[in-house]
């Protein structure tokens, strides 16, 4: 499961030019810090950056809906047509889970300041709305959870946006290993959720 992640532009300057352009193509500026279910987040697809809501609205309109499990997807009636024809990702810096006891960790890729998450989209009420795909965690957040986004680098982006049959392939690979911190231990980003 992802129920929460970071955008921040002090995470590098990639993410600082994503933040640009995503002002430049909606004239709002990009969040800063914590994006939350239910709120606006910068999204990559094949033809560029927009402005989407994360989270499609649940069943018996109850609720939302923020995740899809990677492995089923392509099978749900409720995301097949997306897996096919809406695919999208979302630029983030870290990502974050709780355990049993409900201490947060934030998770990050150690070399890499900028990663995307693999998702999909569809339009309800005349509005766009994501959800996160997730797969089975790796060894760095097995103990903490037993599910983690499917993480992108930027090397798999054209694939995963633009090419169908061999997208699908990038759902059930083996994640890089994350690094990982409790939320105490970085208190320099608990300005963003403040």
């Amino acid at each position: 499961m992802c129920g929460r992640y970071l955008f921040s532009q002090s995470a590098g300057e990639e993410l600082t030019r994503l933040a640009a352009a995503f002002q430049s193509q909606t004239g709002e500026p990009a969040p800063q810090g914590d994006i939350s279910p239910g709120s606006f987040a910068p999204v990559l697809l094949a033809e560029g950056i927009c402005r989407m809501r994360w989270g499609y609205s649940g069943f018996s309109g109850r609720g939302l809906l923020i995740n899809a499990r990677a492995e089923s997807a392509a099978q749900k009636p409720a995301f097949r047509e997306a897996v096919r024809c809406r695919r999208c990702a979302l630029p983030a810096s870290g990502f974050y889970e709780w355990d049993a006891r409900g201490q947060r960790y934030r998770f990050w890729l150690p070399q890499q300041p900028l990663f995307y998450m693999a998702g999909l989209w569809e339009t309800f009420e005349e509005e766009r709305r994501f959800v996160i795909l997730t797969g089975a965690p790796n060894s760095s957040i097995e103990d903490i959870h037993n599910r983690m986004p499917v993480l992108l680098d930027r090397d798999q982006l054209s694939v995963w946006l633009r090419e169908p049959e061999r997208a699908l392939s990038l759902l059930l690979r083996q994640p890089p290993a994350c690094a990982r911190a409790p939320e105490e231990n970085f208190p320099e980003q608990l300005s963003f959720f403040s």
